[in-house]
């Protein structure tokens, strides 16, 4: 079965080969990229700032290490700085006493006494040579402590430095984190609201409508007045003619003074 198996991917990678040529590797890279998006879209978005707020968190070990370090290593640079001072101190001493002894030699004196004791020029001289040879070696080490110490110093101050990098990151993501909680909280509340909304679009339509019938019937209103006020008026198609005294009298059969006489018996 296995054997199959590794035939089968054989087969597969000469396959692929054969129809991509040497591209099957970029286009192998593409489709692993593109299923990790396509990974990444379909993850909840709270989960992601869950795993965002626990990769924050866990700088917190890594800060407190570092502030332990520099503690440690602050220690020991003044610890370094107590022994130069003290060797410089002692290195100072030992100068005056070579050279107070060298002054002696210069005498020219067979026999030294020296805190009661009595020593011949070789002694002294031995002495002198002893003494001096220490001095210089204990120079040098002072030259390399002071090397030491300026060395871890400037490491001392490069690590302060990438810790406060360090901080200020830490805080920067706290506030980013804190601005994508803030957002999210803001979207789910837009969309619980958005859930709530009433559709009043049949409510607008009707009204619409409603004012549509107001303006149909104040213009019909409007019509009906002006139409009222012209069968109000006296039509003039219905006037007396001028000439109604004449009728009256010949259909009458006066004259048109007796009218006159009429009109004012009246």
């Amino acid at each position: 079965m296995i054997r199959k198996a590794l035939a089968g991917i054989g087969l597969l990678t000469v396959g692929s080969y054969l129809m991509f040529g040497t591209s099957v590797g970029s286009y192998a890279r593409t489709g692993v990229a593109e299923v990790q998006r396509y990974v990444f879209g379909q993850v909840p978005i709270e989960f992601e700032i869950r795993r965002a707020r626990q990769l924050a968190s866990e700088l917190g070990p890594d800060v407190q290490k570092a502030m332990k370090n520099i503690a440690e290593e602050e220690v020991k640079i003044d610890r370094l700085g107590r022994e130069i001072d003290q060797i410089s101190t002692k290195l100072d001493q030992e100068k005056i006493a070579i050279l107070s002894l060298r002054d002696h030699l210069n005498k020219g004196q067979n026999v030294y006494v020296v805190s009661g004791r009595s020593y011949s020029s070789d002694e002294m001289k031995a002495e002198l040579h002893r003494r001096f040879a220490s001095y210089k070696r204990a120079e040098e080490a002072l030259k390399t402590k002071e090397a030491t110490l300026a060395s871890r110093e400037e490491a001392l101050r490069a690590a302060q430095s990438k810790f406060d990098e360090l901080v200020a990151a830490q805080e920067s993501l706290e506030s980013e984190l804190a601005a994508l909680e803030a957002k999210h909280t803001l979207v789910q509340a837009t969309k619980t609201a958005n859930r709530f909304v009433i559709d009043d679009s049949r409510l607008s339509q009707t009204q619409q409508l409603i004012d549509e019938l107001n303006d149909r019937l104040t213009v019909e209103t409007r019509l009906a007045e002006q139409q009222g006020d012209l069968i109000k008026r006296i039509p003039v198609e219905d006037l007396p003619p001028s000439n109604l005294d004449e009728q009256i009298d010949r259909h009458f059969g006066l004259d048109h003074g007796s009218s006159e006489k009429h009109q004012a018996a009246i």
